[in-house]
C-alpha cells in the first residue's frame, strides 16, 4: 500500500525525448513536438498542424 506514480508518455511520443515531467499538463516539454517541427519546416499556420 503506497503511492502510485505515473509519467507522462505524450511528450516522449510527440518529441522523441523522454522528460521527467509531472503528469498534470502544466509544464511544456523543452523539445519541439513533431507537430511544431512540421509547422516550422512547412511554413504553414498553426491551424494546419491538426
Amino acid at each position: 500500500m503506497g503511492t502510485t506514480n505515473t509519467d507522462s508518455g505524450h511528450d516522449a511520443i510527440s518529441t522523441g525525448n523522454y522528460e521527467d515531467l509531472e503528469n498534470n499538463g502544466h509544464v511544456l516539454p523543452q523539445y519541439p513536438s513533431i507537430f511544431q517541427n512540421f509547422l516550422k519546416s512547412s511554413g504553414k499556420p498553426a491551424e494546419k498542424a491538426g
